[in-house]
């Protein structure tokens, strides 16, 4: 009998993640392998211009801007786990929330209210200088959005004491649960 619960207790899990899927970007759902995503998205005309420890670097266009994409995936299976989009670059502040603004108007479309910080500390205001305090640690600027496929961050992070941009990250939850499980199994 307890075989028999176990048994179904798995199947209802398995057909619960199953039916979650998984995020998308572009439309490509944010799974398989790093090689597989990647052809995807060249297939969609981004090009890779790097690797490095962070995952693989591309360019194209996304939400009909050009930005910069970065992939990761775990260091064992290699599954694709997010998808961060890096917007450009702005040395004005207020073009930078726009940007902001403006995803977060289409993200609260398709995945409802998130949950949002949109604050300076203390003495600090929109003076010309929030990128600096931005670095220093005063200002956040960021809305969360839930789905049962995932998480999705978009932030704007500062580029040096001058410049930030806006970011969305796609973070998958299966592949990233499949991540950490992947790197405790061989601690």
């Amino acid at each position: 009998m307890k075989r028999i619960i176990l048994i179904a207790t798995f199947l209802l899990i398995s057909t619960l993640t199953f039916a979650q899927g998984h995020l998308t970007f572009k439309k490509i759902p944010i799974d398989g392998t790093t090689t597989q995503f990647l052809a995807k998205l060249k297939a969609d005309g981004f090009q890779q211009v790097g690797t490095d420890n962070d995952g693989v670097w591309l360019v194209g266009k996304f939400v009909g801007q050009q930005c910069t994409v970065l992939v990761q995936s775990s260091p064992v299976s290699h599954t694709v786990y997010a998808v961060y989009a890096l917007f450009q670059n702005r040395s004005d502040w207020g073009m930078a929330k726009a940007d902001y603004n403006s995803l977060k108007k289409a993200l609260t479309l398709k995945y409802g209210e998130p949950e949002c910080v949109e604050q300076f500390d203390k003495y600090y205001k929109e003076d010309g200088y929030e990128f600096m305090h931005m670095k220093d640690g005063y200002v956040t600027w960021q809305s969360d959005f839930d789905s049962p496929a995932g998480k999705i961050y978009l932030y704007i992070k500062d580029q040096g004491v001058s410049q930030g941009c806006a970011i969305v990250q796609y973070r998958d939850k299966a592949n990233s649960e499949k991540a950490t499980l992947e790197l405790s199994d061989e601690l």
